[in-house]
């Protein structure tokens, strides 16, 4: 009996044909799934972008802004303002009564990284804003602002595909912490 070393031409050309095979029927399915993984990767910077934010507001006393326009399909966010060391920090802000008379320290702005604003990629789009419960807003420009004490105006977020997969992003009031949940 004779033993060869080695596979022959047709063993060869076997295992080949299989992996084309193979390669011809997973290849479509990869590039469906590419647009849903780059989808997690958006929310997940949206996310990142909503929690930066709040550590501001806490770490510099401040009160920032995450600016949500949904008819340019971007985010952004703002430092508004920082509250001088001696100042008393309560959970809403005097912009928001300015007829209030309030003798004020301008306090000095804090060093902050404040990333540029951002734009999601096609497909995907901001589709969606309502705050705590509200009717949903599709078009318009909208924000979410965190207070020094770490709570936040709130709101929800419908950020994805259109008719595909879609995710809410849901920030507490209360905490100022943000929640990602699968959308409807």
């Amino acid at each position: 009996m004779r033993y060869s070393k080695g596979f022959t031409f047709i063993e060869i050309l076997v295992v080949v044909f299989i992996i084309g095979l193979l390669a011809y029927l997973v290849a479509p399915n990869f590039f469906k799934i590419f647009p849903s993984i780059s989808l997690k990767t958006k929310i997940e910077e949206f996310v990142t972008t909503l929690r930066y934010a709040r550590a501001i507001a806490i770490t510099n006393k401040s009160i920032v802004d995450v600016n949500i326009d949904l008819d340019n399909n971007k985010y952004e966010l703002v430092l508004v303002r920082t509250f001088a060391p001696e100042e008393e920090v309560s959970g809403s802000s005097d912009i928001d009564n300015p007829d209030e008379e309030k003798e004020q320290t301008p306090a000095p702005k804090p060093k902050v990284y404040m990333p540029k604003a951002k734009k999601l990629p096609e497909p995907m789009e901001l589709i969606s804003f309502s705050y705590n419960g509200e009717e949903e807003l599709y078009n318009g420009k909208y924000q979410i602002r965190f207070f020094p004490k770490g709570n936040s105006t709130g709101g929800t977020v419908r950020i994805g595909i259109r008719e595909s997969k879609e995710y809410l992003i849901t920030v507490d009031p209360i905490t100022g912490i943000p929640e990602v949940k699968k959308g409807e």
